[in-house]
């Protein structure tokens, strides 16, 4: 049986992985193919109604381009931020980075 840590960690790692998947907008279908798994099994893991094991760990941190430590909501000094910068700069185009990083440059001057 879980106690409420465990349950509160498996919700947590749910909503992460959810999170990841969408912000990389891939559907759960999409995700299971990626992966091998069902999607009621993606969809299982994302519920937290399930643990998640270890190579899909790996795999949606692959797939989404994330950090373990987001998933398991370790808190590195401006570890979520950086996980959302990089999740948003995988879907500038190249233009949009070059007009960025001028601005960036500008800014911490």
């Amino acid at each position: 049986m879980e106690n409420s840590t465990q349950a509160d960690r498996k919700r947590r790692i749910a909503k992460a992985l959810q999170q990841a998947r969408r912000n990389k907008q891939i559907t759960q279908n999409e995700m299971a193919q990626k992966i091998g798994k069902k999607p009621s099994t993606i969809g299982s893991y994302e519920q937290g109604v399930n643990s998640v094991p270890s190579d899909v760990v790996l795999a949606y941190c692959e797939i989404c381009g994330i950090d373990s430590n987001y998933l398991f909501g370790i808190e590195k000094e401006d570890a979520k931020e950086d996980a959302e910068l990089q999740i948003l700069l995988k879907k500038m185009t190249t233009e949009q980075k070059m007009v960025l990083l001028e601005f960036l440059q500008y800014f911490i001057k």
